[in-house]
């Protein structure tokens, strides 16, 4: 996806790209050997990043989905988002130049 400078964000395609259910996609082709073995760790990075979605775009208590569910003081919310910050303190973003 090649998107001009300053285009208008559509955060549709990121939720639809870095969804649970490509990764479990990717994770199937892995298992059947028609993925690189390699791919887990995009697939387990995309996942990384529909439990975040999930955390910020919580609905009702009813919700399948734990992340999903609102935020209390005693939910799993808080466990993974200590580990989102710390796997978030260690992304590095890099331009087209590798720098």
């Amino acid at each position: 996806m090649d998107l001009p400078p300053f285009s208008p964000m559509r955060v549709c395609l990121a939720t639809q790209t870095l969804s649970l259910s490509v990764s479990s996609g990717m994770m199937t082709l892995i298992s059947l050997n028609e993925m690189k073995s390699s791919a887990i760790h995009t697939a387990r990075f995309i996942e990384f990043f529909d439990n975040l979605f999930d955390v910020f775009n919580s609905t009702t208590h009813s919700e399948a989905k734990t992340l999903r569910k609102p935020l209390t003081k005693t939910s799993d919310h808080w466990k993974f988002l200590n580990e989102a910050e710390q796997v978030l303190g260690k992304l590095k973003v890099h331009n087209r130049t590798g720098k």
